[in-house]
């Protein structure tokens, strides 16, 4: 059929032939039903020309029907008689008609092929044919009957995939019984000698194209009538014979007459390429001997769209330059393409090969009993991801052979090699073939290698819908929302390391495949697979590509309106969000982006000065807005757009485009973009009130700026101050805001108010305008004088707690913004106390507070004495554009005296205490040394702090203890000051150091001891106890704790700890009675602790804060161990007036 589809090519009309014979009709292949389509129309044309239609199994009727009741001629051939005999897996349990199906009589399909076997063998010598679906079933079937008759058959397997070795077995008659497990390949094609028994399994694989899912599947399904009697028809040439279907007599008669032709299961895109090269172009009308579904029509006729084979032209279809092209290859319309393209990459000669080697059976064998070997074997071949690259392996592979060896050896070492020689043969065939017809299209190969990308790019030309993308659970999705597998032999899958020595040789990605095409079996797998780059879509099959913009922005970086784009082929993700340029693709929108946030936005980077001059104004205005919280001055955003638009050439859609139109336009050119402060402001503006810049506050003048953004944390007044002065203030000093917006504040905070008491003051607006009258921000805080003022002009009293802070709007509370020298914010919010909180452990914080060297200085000067040059009092410089006195003094810093600059005086005094001591340690070395090598009791001194510090630390701190007791840092203010007291500390130091040291080791053994009962004689009914226990011994022993003592506190350390013991003594006895003290203790000391943690050691309260600390061991003395006695009275009723005392930040 192929050569005279081949003739009607070249001669429409078949001039040379006055006779044409179609045999075997009946399989009513895909070109048997064209040409018997074409003949009834060129019967027409031509009446002298004879057609004879031959079958065995024919329906003579539908056939003569078609070509116009055309004669039928039956010639009757010599048959024997043939016994058929209904086995079904399934036999009813009786006779009646409607009885239920037995199921203890159910036989599994391999036990109904044994009884048949064992019933046919008691009728006599004779082979036998059983027929079944596929080779999977074939397999199962010969493994099971050699296991159970073993010698007594000769079982041979019939599939076309089998080696050619294999078939032979079948056609040479052995001694000995032979059983034949055949698929449908043995009801018509070939005809196996010596078979007087049929088996028939009912059922076949049948290739069926679905439309929808756009995959060949491959289902088992029920043979028809005409093919069973084809099956049986095997047995009966020779002599009587016997056919055994494993159906029932009642499913036989009720199967379809005939099998569906091709023309009803496969795809119709090489036919409809066929008729409209022969310029058949009204499909629809062409008389099929059975016409087809239209929906088949239509998808042949998308899939040639898709090869851009076809177009309509006044209202036919036409083939394009294309799709002549394509149908000049007698091969599939997607091989044909793939060549074609080939050309356009240089890869002409693997495409011939891959195509042709398609278009044939896989040379590749796989015999039953060696399957394991072929793959092994195969494996050589798949040095690449790809199995079409694999072919052109296996192609190199035997003509490389042929080459090497003589013809006999050539076959023995390709059937070692499990490759087929009559494929290989008819493959050499194909190729010749195509090369030719390819020669006379000017499609030449070349001798360069190909690389792998060139190679797959026409691949995908040909096969754009059959790509796939590894999902998650390990399979693909394919085109159109479809999952498929590819088989584990696939080169993809190969273990062989794979290399890529040319660096121009990329194989794509692992994720995405090509694939030959789509066959559903138990599963959907895809055939001859590949690696690819979705990249490569996009350049070989851009028209097919689906692209969709979304999201567009204007991007700062470049100046210019981009947009998301998404592009899918098929369905399939190529790329998920590419940002590109809009311009190209929509002018209006990138303009109005390049308006509004390029240039009204701010969002281009430009020194134009008329631009600049444009945000200037707009700032002004805002910051007017601002100041008075109104959005009434600025005009709309619509209307400023206008503006620019029509000031802006209409051409400029980016910044590159408008710093090319300023740098080429003239003076007069530019003056377009000059737009006046009076342009943007509302017709109705009202005039300003003036509002200050800045604010002083103890000494510094602050600036303030103005925001207007509801909601966000900005909003309202912000006061910037440097970050070397925020521990300067309090939230108090701020209260009151500007003057311009207290009134605003205390109405808020008259409306704070509970119901019951805000009645007494309404109108809530003219009590707030008195206050404002009567308050004095520089003597009074603002809600106490609130609460005075309306008690003298209502006589109602309220209490600070009246008032709920937390309800007023965030914008009357001022926000603060930690800035440094060059104005950036380091840190900002409305609580300044938790700023500086912050303060205490932020980097920012550490180096702005100290100035390791004064202005003049250039470098930092280290001192190991005293200044030969008195200290200044204090000095002024800038911080942050802001006036700022600082107080010098002598500051440690890792070891080292250095000059450094202070906020206030009590900070400095506090930080030159500390260096002094320093000071006067590093000028008497000698005395120190000597002192501890005098030490008698190091080692016992070492080992009772080894769980608090190391011992050097412990060295340090004592010296830094004895000198403290020596001498008062507050003695030395001057030069003479310091060497006065160094002679002192020089002829006092090693008695001092012996004797402390000495006290020190008292104390250090009851610390010992105490911690260790506390860990070893632990009560349950004491817990409480020895946790506090625990507790007062990590406040009072903790690395370096001996350098902030002084030497009368050591000793009160003694009692403390004698007071423990004497506890310990007695628990866990007096374990209930402590209880309720542990209680109060435990409330004081967290009280304690968190102000503390408020508290720098340089505040005036800082000492007050110490005594708290003393104050509550004492407590604990009275509360326990009364007999020890207090230094003074004590009593939590005295703590707690102590304690209320502190204001610092309490």
């Amino acid at each position: 059929d192929g050569m005279l589809l081949a003739e009607m090519s070249a001669d429409p009309l078949l001039s040379d032939y006055d006779t044409l014979i179609i045999d075997e009709a009946h399989e009513r292949s895909l070109n048997i039903d064209f040409i018997l389509g074409y003949l009834h129309q060129l019967l027409k044309k031509r009446k002298e020309i004879k057609v004879i239609i031959t079958s065995a199994t024919i329906d003579p009727q539908s056939f003569s029907r078609h070509f116009n009741q055309a004669p039928v001629v039956e010639v009757s051939g010599r048959t024997y008689p043939v016994e058929v005999r209904y086995r079904p897996l399934i036999e009813l349990s009786s006779d009646d008609e409607n009885a239920e199906v037995n199921t203890e009589n159910h036989r599994e399909p391999l036990v109904a092929l044994a009884d048949a076997i064992d019933e046919l063998i008691q009728e006599g010598t004779g082979d036998i044919l059983a027929f079944f679906p596929g080779e999977r079933e074939i397999r199962d079937a010969a493994q099971f009957l050699r296991k159970k008759y073993q010698h007594k058959l000769n079982v041979l397997p019939l599939y076309s995939r089998l080696s050619r070795t294999e078939q032979d077995k079948v056609f040479k008659l052995a001694q000995g019984r032979r059983i034949v497990l055949a698929t449908n390949v043995a009801e018509t094609s070939l005809t196996v000698p010596g078979i007087r028994y049929v088996i028939d399994t009912g059922v076949a694989r049948i290739s069926r194209y679905n439309q929808r899912t756009k995959v060949q599947q491959l289902p088992v399904e029920a043979i028809s009538q005409a093919s069973a009697n084809q099956r049986k028809g095997r047995c009966g040439r020779l002599e009587d014979g016997i056919c055994i279907r494993l159906y029932a007599e009642e499913d036989f008669l009720t199967r379809p007459e005939f099998t569906d032709a091709e023309i009803h299961r496969t795809h119709l895109a090489s036919v409809i390429l066929k008729m409209l090269d022969l310029k058949l172009s009204d499909i629809e009308n062409f008389p099929f001997f059975e016409r087809p579904d239209p929906k088949r029509i239509r998808d042949g006729l998308n899939l040639l769209e898709m090869m851009g084979a076809i177009k309509k032209a006044k209202g036919d279809r036409q083939l394009t330059l294309t799709g002549k092209r394509l149908a000049q290859l007698p091969i599939d319309p997607r091989l044909a393409k793939i060549i074609i393209t080939a050309a356009q990459f240089n890869c002409v000669k693997e495409a011939l090969i891959i195509c042709s080697g398609l278009s044939v059976q896989d040379v590749r064998e796989r015999p039953l009993e060696y399957r394991q070997k072929a793959n092994e074997i195969h494996q050589q071949y798949n040095e690449l991801p790809s199995d079409f690259c694999s072919l052109l392996n296996v192609w190199s592979h035997f003509h490389h052979l042929k080459s090497e060896l003589s013809n006999s050896q050539y076959r023995k070492k390709l059937s070692l090699s499990f490759l087929s020689f009559l494929r290989i043969r008819d493959w050499i065939e194909v190729y010749a073939q195509l090369k030719k017809i390819a020669v006379e299209m000017n499609i030449h190969t070349k001798d360069q290698p190909a690389d792998y990308a060139d190679i797959h790019k026409a691949l995908i030309a040909g096969l754009p819908d059959q790509l796939g993308l590894k999902t998650t659970e390990g399979d693909y999705q394919g085109a159109r929302n479809s999952r498929f597998l590819v088989n584990k032999q696939s080169a993809i899958f190969s273990r062989k390391k794979q290399t890529v020595q040319n660096k121009k040789l990329q194989t794509g990605s692992t994720k995405w495949i090509v694939a030959t095409e789509l066959v559903e079996t138990q599963s959907v797998y895809a055939r001859y697979a590949a690696h690819i780059d979705p990249e490569w879509c996009l350049e070989v099959v851009p028209e097919l590509v689906k692209t969709r913009y979304f999201e567009p922005f204007w991007s700062e970086r470049s100046g210019c309106a981009k947009v998301y784009m998404q592009q899918t082929l098929f369905g399939l993700m190529l790329v998920s969000k590419k940002t590109v340029n809009f311009q190209q693709i929509d002018e209006v929108v990138s303009r109005q982006l390049f308006i509004q946030q390029g240039i009204y936005g701010r969002k281009i980077k430009t020194r134009i000065p008329e631009i600049k001059a444009f945000w200037n104004a707009i700032d002004e205005i805002t910051a007017q807005e601002n100041k008075i919280r109104k959005r009434d001055r600025l005009k709309a955003d619509s209307e400023i757009y206008q503006i620019l638009d029509q000031h802006i050439p209409a051409t400029i859609l980016s910044a590159k485009m408008l710093e090319k139109w300023y740098r080429n336009a003239s003076t007069k050119e530019r003056q377009l973009l000059n737009i006046p402060l009076e342009a943007l402001l509302q017709s109705d503006s009202k005039e300003l009130p003036q509002l200050p810049e800045s604010i002083e506050v103890k000494q510094y003048r602050l600036p303030l700026s103005y925001h207007f953004s509801p909601g966000e944390d900005d909003d309202g007044i912000s006061v910037s101050i440097p970050a070397s002065l925020i521990d300067l203030f309090q939230d108090a000093d701020f209260e009151y805001l500007i003057p311009n917006f207290l009134e605003e504040k205390i109405a808020a905070l008259l409306k704070s108010l509970p119901k019951r008491l805000r009645k007494n003051f309404v109108p809530v607006p003219d009590y707030a305008r008195v206050l404002v009258e009567r308050i004095n921000p520089e003597k009074e805080r603002l809600i106490p004088a609130i609460i005075n003022h309306l008690k003298a002009m209502t006589g109602y009293q309220l209490e600070i707690d009246d008032f709920n802070k937390n309800s007023i709007p965030q914008y009357l509370n001022m926000n603060f913004n930690v800035i440094d020298d060059n104005f950036n914010i380091l840190a900002k919010g409305r609580d300044l106390l938790k700023l500086q909180q912050g303060a205490k452990t932020s980097q920012w914080k550490k180096s702005e507070k100290i100035a390791e060297s004064s202005p003049q200085q250039s470098k930092m000067e280290v001192f190991s004495f005293w200044p030969e040059k008195d200290l200044d009092k204090q000095v002024e410089v800038i911080e942050a554009g802001i006036r700022v006195i600082k107080y010098p003094a002598l500051y440690q810093k890792e070891n080292k005296i250095i000059l450094a600059h202070f906020n206030t005086g009590n900070e400095a005094d506090y930080y030159q205490k500390e260096a002094i001591i320093a000071l006067l340690l590093l000028n008497i070395p000698e005395q120190i040394n000597f002192a501890r090598k005098q030490l008698l009791n190091k080692d016992r001194l070492s080992l009772l702090y080894s769980n608090i510090g190391s011992a050097d630390s412990l060295l340090n701190d004592l010296s830094v203890l004895v000198v403290r007791q020596i001498v008062s840092e507050n003695m030395i203010q001057n030069k003479d000051d310091f060497e006065k007291n160094l002679l002192i500390i020089q002829s006092e130091f090693y008695d001092v150091f012996a004797t402390v040291a000495a006290e020190l080791v008292e104390i250090l053994k009851q610390y010992v001891d105490i911690s260790k009962k506390i860990k070893r004689d632990i009560s349950p009914m004491a817990l409480a106890s020895y946790q506090h226990i625990a507790t007062q011994l990590d406040d009072m022993f903790y690395e370096h704790f001996l350098r902030y003592l002084h030497s009368e506190q050591l000793r009160c350390y003694k009692r403390y700890l004698q007071s423990m013991q004497l506890r310990l003594a007695k628990l866990p006895h007096s374990a209930d009675k402590e209880r309720a003290a542990i209680e109060v203790l435990n409330h004081w000391s967290e009280k304690i602790k968190q102000m503390g943690e408020k508290l720098q050691p340089w505040q005036a309260d800082y000492s007050e804060w110490l005594h708290l600390k003393t104050m509550i061991n004492e407590l604990s003395i009275s509360l326990f161990t009364q007999e020890l006695g207090t230094l003074w009275p004590v009593s939590e009723k005295r703590l707690k007036k102590a304690f209320e005392k502190v204001n610092a930040y309490a």
